[in-house]
């Protein structure tokens, strides 16, 4: 008879496996095992399998130490039955019994996301785009810091950053153990790098944008954009986490993106007042190279004010004067009353 045994991990994925061709097939840490195990939980001898007279494999226990339990956790007690695709714990070890038969699962073609997969998980990428993004990052403290300023300043921001960073991977990583899938830490955590690298890129292009038109066309294009850099960033994400692509994955990008933009906009109307007895304006401020198109002379800035304010004193007096003829006409009203 001839079998192939799997040894698996805890989260289902074959470690180690090895072919027998035997009447019997003894497994254990002892050297003349057909299946040699090397784990110290497991006997000398721990179990066989041979093939019963019906031409039926059977396994059995070997007067173990740690004893053979099935898949259920239940001690072997005697024979037992074997079918292609069963599992059983020696010990602690988890092993799976297969026929040279047993169907394997369906192929899947390389994609090129499967190459930008690689790619993204290459030590050198990683290093690039984390040390890109922590400079950036540095540089915007720096910016942004009045007062003295001093490198240990950045110590704790850049540790909690760290730890804000690796939630992402850990959380794709810890689905993927989960359902049995290759964990892939490291492609997880490039693309949530590349992807705050694309979003601070977004709003540095919108600036330039609020800064030459204004602040509507800005915001429009940022979130569109910024729409679509998320999704892109899900729907990789879910590609990492079961290497496969189809509708269901898009469908389901799609709609958390839907969600998340939601969960934003929702948070920033209910901080949004209904009124606001002050003028919006935008206090964006740039050095003149970033204009990109000409600016108006001082001098056309106070003629168009100066026309400004001489319409709006030419509305309150019109206005007063209406609401002076109103009054007039209510009074003289009281008069015929009374008279």
């Amino acid at each position: 008879m001839e079998l192939i045994i799997q040894t698996l991990s805890r989260s289902g994925k074959v470690s180690q496996q090895q072919k027998a061709s035997s009447n019997v097939i003894r497994i254990g840490r002892a050297y003349d095992n057909d299946i040699i195990l090397e784990d110290i939980h497991i006997s000398e001898h721990h179990a066989q399998i041979s093939q019963n007279e019906l031409g039926e494999f059977e396994i059995e226990d070997l007067n173990s130490l740690n004893h053979v339990f099935d898949k259920d956790k239940n001690q072997l007690l005697n024979k037992k039955t074997l079918k292609s695709g069963d599992e059983f714990y020696l010990g602690k070890l988890r092993i799976k019994i297969l026929s040279p038969h047993h169907p394997v699962a369906e192929t899947i073609a390389l994609t090129k996301s499967e190459e930008t997969a690689e790619f993204f998980s290459s030590k050198l990428f990683f290093i690039t785009s984390f040390s890109l993004f922590i400079s950036l990052f540095a540089l915007t403290e720096y910016l942004t810091f009045f007062g003295e300023f001093k490198i240990k300043q950045l110590f704790n921001p850049v540790l909690s950053l760290i730890f804000a960073l690796t939630l992402w991977p850990i959380f794709w990583s810890l689905l993927s153990r989960f359902f049995k899938h290759e964990a892939r830490f490291w492609a997880h955590l490039s693309t949530l790098l590349i992807t705050l690298l694309s979003l601070k890129a977004l709003t540095s292009v919108s600036s330039l944008v609020a800064y030459n038109t204004n602040g509507t066309i800005a915001n429009v294009m940022n979130a569109m954009v910024g729409f679509v850099i998320v999704f892109a960033c899900l729907r990789f994400s879910l590609y990492l986490f079961n290497q496969k692509r189809d509708r269901r994955q898009l469908w389901l990008s799609f709609s958390l993106s839907c969600f998340l933009f939601g969960l934003a906009s929702l948070g920033y109307y209910a901080k949004h007042k209904d009124f606001s007895a002050r003028p919006s304006y935008s206090g964006l401020i740039l050095p003149s190279q970033f204009l990109l198109k000409d600016s108006i002379s001082i001098g056309d800035f106070v003629d168009n004010n100066s026309e400004l304010y001489s319409s709006a004193q030419q509305e309150a007096r019109e206005k007063k004067q209406d609401e002076h003829s109103t009054d007039q006409n209510e009074t003289e009203n009281e008069n015929l009353i009374e008279m």
